[in-house]
């Protein structure tokens, strides 16, 4: 089999899996909130003006600052965003896990318990 076969092959898998499954619903329900799809929207609005600041090598004003902040602090108080937010991280941490892997068979070594590549010899066993 292919590498690139076996790269589609883990590609599905992972849209599968749990960490993954639980990031879509959660934003779905997020965006199909009135309160939480409005915040999310001025949240990408802004985002948007401070990149185009950003790119032309300009800093937003104390107002743009003080809104940003303000819609920040509306996103970390809504409790649907705070879920896709976290379910985000689950799946970031689900990624690393994997490249871990990939790491470890690329070098020959394993992924102890703790999440550091080694050699089998450094290993207490697979479990």
């Amino acid at each position: 089999m292919s590498v690139m076969t076996k790269a589609r092959e883990l590609g599905r898998e992972l849209a599968r899996s749990r960490e993954i499954t639980a990031m879509h619903e959660a934003e779905m329900v997020m965006l199909r909130d009135p309160g939480a799809g409005a915040v999310v929207r001025d949240f990408n609005a802004s985002r948007q003006l401070l990149d185009v600041l950003a790119a032309r090598g300009e800093e937003p004003d104390a107002r743009r600052k003080e809104e940003v902040t303000a819609i920040e602090a509306r996103a970390q108080a809504n409790p649907l965003i705070a879920r896709f937010f976290a379910a985000q991280r689950e799946v970031e941490e689900l990624l690393e896990k994997v490249n871990e892997e990939i790491g470890a068979g690329l070098t020959g070594g394993v992924v102890g318990r703790d999440g550091e590549a080694g050699e089998c010899a450094d290993c207490p066993g697979c479990t």
